[in-house]
């Protein structure tokens, strides 16, 4: 994701590492970890 230049970092739900997200948040890269996209889209639309 750094080499790449990528600003958003997304880990589904059940995957942590914090030593990953640490660099990619001081690379300048937005991290959301541990989260399912289907249920934060479900939340996001009602």
């Amino acid at each position: 994701m750094i080499a790449l230049g990528l600003k958003n970092l997304w880990v589904q739900l059940g995957i942590v590492s914090l030593e990953a997200a640490v660099r990619a948040e001081q690379a300048g890269i937005q991290v959301v970890m541990d989260r399912c996209i289907l249920i934060e889209h479900a939340r996001a639309v009602r």
